[in-house]
């Protein structure tokens, strides 16, 4: 059983790189040109349900691929990005300026350690597995899954035994699509992609 993990297309605040998290931006035109791209990559694919997270860049990078295949997108709650909490709408500058004192502790335990108000990377997976393990119990097909960088840096670090606070170690651009195969009588998976797209368009 093929997973299509699928990272949404470009936003605006993608391109001027400030951290997103749960706000709710929409497709820049570059995103939207990624989505129809990642569509006429996948149409071919025997993918059977195309699942999303419910923030609109991922929905929207949904519908044209869900548009091809004839089927309808499922929106899944708990596929939504990591909650940044103060950090949202920031750049990494910005946060290095206004958080000093606060970046010596969450240095110390990145996985552990949530932005003000935000969401750690523990308490990220531990929602996205909760999910991802009963969606499996619930599908005998191959499924596209689009989400955000961090749920896919989650998914693939677990499988991978990387440990959370590495997770930079991979790079999940927007427009990207890695694979991974669910094998269900062992209850495991493989990696076999990441990034096969390399971006679709950048």
């Amino acid at each position: 059983m093929l997973i299509y993990l699928i990272r949404h297309g470009q936003t605006e605040w993608n391109q001027a790189f400030r951290y997103q998290g749960s706000k709710d931006e929409e497709l820049n035109d570059l995103g939207i040109e990624q989505a129809e791209a990642i569509a006429d990559l996948l149409k071919e694919c025997n993918i059977g349900r195309v699942f999303s997270s419910p923030l609109k860049r991922a929905i929207k990078t949904a519908a044209p691929l869900a548009k091809k295949l004839n089927i309808n997108t499922e929106i899944i709650n708990e596929f939504r990005e990591i909650n940044l909490g103060q950090w949202e709408g920031k750049t990494w500058e910005e946060i290095k300026s206004e958080y000093k004192e606060f970046l010596d502790i969450w240095s110390k335990d990145i996985a552990a350690t949530a932005p003000p108000e935000g969401e750690s990377y523990i308490e990220l997976k531990e929602r996205v597995f909760k999910a991802l393990s009963s969606l499996l119990e619930d599908c005998n097909c191959d499924i596209a899954l689009v989400s955000h960088g961090a749920v896919i840096k989650v998914i693939l670090c677990t499988i991978l035994q990387i440990p959370l606070q590495n997770r930079a170690a991979l790079d999940i651009p927007n427009g990207s699509i890695s694979i991974v195969d669910y094998i269900p009588s062992k209850q495991s998976f493989r990696v076999l992609a990441v990034n096969s797209s390399l971006s679709c368009i950048r």
